[in-house]
Formats: structure tokens, C-alpha cells, sequence
């Protein structure tokens, strides 16, 4: 990003520069020089926040002007909003929605890209893009540990990753329940027999509805 202005008025006007409303001066990145009726300024590697209007100010004792440019910088976005919210798990698949980041690179957000993370085996691979904030993972392995992540994507390239807070297990959020104790007969007689048994230690995550009671 280069600037190269020359400047009218008697005597030499005194010159300073601006970005959005604040002055600036040399830094690691930013070169400034001032000499007689001259002024340039240069950014090395110009990024994101050189984005904005920067404006020449000259002064001198019979009055003073400013001229501005707006400038835009673009670039890869930056990575999307989270938290990341898994919901719908199952064996087989879960949702996971995530916000756009706060930075689209000054360009439009083309895609998302997801992937997930086998923790037995160590290796991520593609879920799928999605155009929106959302997507609906459908292949994961019964019982394993999966994370996740995403990045946008617009022209100018990917962002950094998305990370999910902690793995999911790819399970059903409700399965059979283990067996009851073995049952106790407490009474009987010749035409009927009253029995009683413990409740399954693990109900599969839904209330018992009932017994079924078979004989032979």
C-alpha cells in the first residue's frame, strides 16, 4: 500500500496522516515521510486492519485542507463465531451449527468447510461444505469419540478452524435398558404366584414403561 502526494501552498505546508479519525505514525509495517511540498506514506504486506479511510492533513499559516481516500483491503476471512453447537446426536450422525466470523475478508463468505476428528484412529476428515451455518453430519461409526471443526471460505482463501469444546460419542441418546434382578416369588398357592424383582440398574436413559412376565 503506497501513497505519493505532493502538496501546494506558500509557505511549505506542515503535513500529517490519518486512519479513520486516528494519526498515525512509523511503525514495524508503515513508513511515513515528510519533506518540503511532499508527502508519502507505505505499508509493507498491507492486511485486514490497514482496511479504511486514511486522509492527508497540511496546514500552514494561511489556512489549512485535507483530502481522504477510502481503501479496501481484502483477504481470507477470519474464522467463524462459536461456540459450536452439536445437537441430534445419534449413531449414525448429529447437527452442527456454528455463526459466520466477525471478519468475511471483505468479500463475500462462498462456503463452510466441516470435518471431523476420529480420536481412535487420529485422522480428520471432510464432512461436507455447506453454504449456511449449518450441516447435517450423516456417517459417523456407532459408539466412537468424534471432534469437529470448520473454516470459511471466500476468494481470497480459508480461514483458521472452528474447533468444537469436547468430543461427541456417535450414539443413540436413548437405548434398551439392562435386564431387571432375577425375580423373587414373596407368595403363592395353588392358582397363583406373586412376584417381585429390582429395577434395571440403567433405565437406557428413558423411564421404564413396563414388565413383560413369561413362564414355563
Amino acid at each position: 500500500l503506497s501513497f505519493d502526494v505532493d502538496i501546494v501552498g506558500e509557505p511549505a505546508p506542515d503535513t500529517n496522516w490519518s486512519k479513520d479519525g486516528k494519526t498515525l505514525s512509523d511503525s514495524d509495517t508503515r513508513t511515513i515521510n515528510h519533506k518540503p511540498y511532499k508527502t508519502s506514506m507505505y505499508v509493507d504486506e498491507a492486511t485486514r486492519k490497514d482496511d479504511g479511510i486514511y486522509q492527508i492533513h497540511a496546514v500552514n499559516m494561511h489556512g489549512k485542507d485535507a483530502a481522504e481516500v477510502r481503501v479496501y483491503v481484502v483477504g481470507p476471512p477470519g474464522p467463524p463465531e462459536g461456540p459450536m453447537d452439536i445437537t441430534g446426536i445419534h449413531k449414525n450422525g448429529c447437527k452442527i451449527a456454528w455463526k459466520p466470523p466477525k471478519d468475511d475478508g471483505g468479500c463475500p463468505i462462498e462456503h463452510y468447510i466441516v470435518e471431523k476428528y476420529d480420536t481412535d484412529t487420529g485422522i480428520w476428515s471432510l464432512v461436507g461444505t455447506s453454504p449456511t451455518c449449518d450441516i447435517q453430519c450423516k456417517d459417523l461409526e456407532p459408539g466412537k469419540e468424534y471432534e469437529f471443526r470448520v473454516r470459511a471460505v471466500n476468494s481470497e482463501g480459508e480461514s483458521d478452524n472452528l474447533k468444537s469444546l469436547r468430543p461427541i460419542i456417535a450414539k443413540d441418546p436413548f437405548t434398551v435398558p439392562l435386564p431387571p434382578s432375577a425375580p423373587d416369588v414373596v407368595d403363592w398357592s395353588e392358582a397363583h404366584m406373586d412376584l417381585e424383582w429390582k429395577e434395571p440398574i440403567d433405565d437406557g436413559g428413558s423411564p421404564i414403561t413396563g414388565y413383560i412376565i413369561e413362564m414355563k
